[in-house]
């Protein structure tokens, strides 16, 4: 096992890794900004909140316009813009 020194306090490689996996984790999060019609999403719009939704972490949409309640409702993120 090897060992990193910081200061009075040893840590082990592998606490290190979880402790920096644990802070990539909290600051990893995409916005998706949407392209709509006011009734539905557009096809690469869907396409991007899939692939923010693979890549892992928070994902929000920006869903702006006037009338556009219905769209909001229309897919799964963690936030609605």
């Amino acid at each position: 096992m090897t060992f990193a020194s910081h200061g009075w306090l040893t840590v082990s490689s592998h606490v290190q890794m979880r402790l920096a996996t644990g802070l990539l984790q909290r600051f990893q999060s995409t916005l998706v900004i949407a392209e709509h019609n006011n009734e539905k999403l557009t096809p690469i719009t869907l396409n991007a909140i899939t692939a923010a939704t693979k890549v892992g972490g928070e994902v929000s949409c920006l869903v702006a316009g006037t009338n556009c309640a219905k769209v909001g409702k229309a897919f799964d993120v963690n936030r609605i813009l």
